[in-house]
C-alpha cells in the first residue's frame, strides 16, 4: 500500500490564483496537496486560519473550508480587492494573539497558512508561543537560502512587501531551515515542498508541515534528511531577479546573501 505522505508532488493541482482564468484557486497548486492530506487525516477541529490570505479566490485554506463546509478566519493587511470575506487588519507579532482572541478562534486549527511576504517567521512564532496549533501548516519561505541556513529578516513591525527595500526583491521572509527549526519544537514535521509555481520557477517556496502523530510510519522523522531531499538547491525567484539587481546591484546568489546577512537578516539557531 502506498503511504499517503509519499509522492505528494503527484497531488499538486493546477496553478492559478486570484488572476487565473482556469478556475484553480491557489497560485502554486497547494490545494491539491492539502485536500489529499485531509482525505487521509480527516478534519478534527473544524476551523482554518489564513494569515496573509490576499483574497478568498487565492487563499490556501478556502478550498479545504469549501470541501468540508467548515469556517475559518481570512486575514490580510491590505485586502487589495476589497474582498468581503477577508478581514483587513495589519498583522504583527505583537497583535496576532489579540486578533485571534477577538475573533474567538479556537486554540486548535485543522489548517493554518501564512504568507505575508516579510515578517512570516515572527508572526507564526508568536502564534505558536500563544498556544495555537494546527494539524497542517503551510508557510511560504525564501528560497534564496540553502537547506542548511537558518535566517530570517529582522523584525520590523510596519514592514510591507511594497517597501522600497523589499519590493519585488529577495529581501523578505525566512529560510526553510528557519521554519523547520521553529516548527519542530511544536511537534511539526516538514513533509513537502511544492515543485511548481505560476512564475515558471523549477522549484517553489511553499512548505507543508503536519503534526508528527500523523506520520505513522515515521518516514519524515529525520528532518535533516527530509529538508535536504525536498529542497536541495537554493535559487533566486525568476520574477524577483530584476528588482534584486536594481536593489543590490547583483543577481549573484552568494553576493545577495552576503548583503542580506550584513544589513537585513539575522541567524536563528
Amino acid at each position: 500500500m502506498i503511504y499517503f505522505l509519499d509522492n505528494l508532488e503527484n497531488y499538486e493541482s493546477e496553478i492559478g490564483g486570484h488572476h487565473s482564468n482556469n478556475g484553480s484557486p491557489t497560485e502554486d497548486g497547494n490545494h491539491g496537496v492539502a485536500l489529499h492530506i485531509f482525505e487521509n487525516i480527516g478534519i478534527q477541529f473544524g476551523y482554518c486560519l489564513d494569515i496573509g490570505a490576499f483574497s478568498s479566490k487565492a487563499s490556501n485554506v478556502v478550498p479545504v473550508m469549501d470541501a468540508y463546509k467548515i469556517p475559518g478566519l481570512l486575514l490580510d493587511g491590505e485586502n487589495k480587492y476589497e474582498d468581503p470575506k477577508i478581514v483587513k487588519l495589519w498583522i504583527t507579532k505583537e497583535n496576532i494573539e489579540k486578533i485571534l482572541q477577538n475573533f474567538s478562534c479556537p486554540k486548535n486549527f485543522d489548517y493554518i497558512s501564512i504568507d505575508i511576504d516579510n515578517m512570516d517567521y515572527w508572526v507564526i512564532k508568536a502564534v505558536l508561543e500563544a498556544g495555537y496549533k494546527s494539524n497542517l501548516l503551510v508557510a511560504e519561505f525564501n528560497p534564496l537560502w540553502s537547506y542548511e541556513e537558518s535566517y530570517t529578516k529582522k523584525y520590523i513591525e510596519q514592514a510591507r512587501k511594497s517597501d522600497g527595500d523589499t519590493l519585488g526583491s529577495s529581501n523578505y521572509g525566512a529560510s526553510l531551515r528557519c521554519f523547520v527549526n521553529l516548527l519542530s519544537k511544536y511537534g511539526y514535521r516538514l513533509v513537502h515542498v511544492t515543485k511548481k509555481n505560476n512564475h515558471g520557477d523549477v522549484s517553489c517556496n511553499n512548505a507543508f508541515f503536519i503534526q508528527s502523530k500523523f506520520d505513522v510510519q515515521n518516514k519524515f522523522e529525520s528532518q535533516e534528511k527530509v529538508i535536504k531531499n525536498l529542497f536541495p538547491t537554493p535559487f533566486i525567484e525568476s520574477f524577483k531577479s530584476r528588482k534584486t539587481i536594481e536593489r543590490f546591484g547583483t543577481n549573484s546568489l552568494e553576493e545577495v546573501k552576503a548583503i542580506l546577512k550584513r544589513d537585513w537578516f539575522v541567524e536563528i539557531k
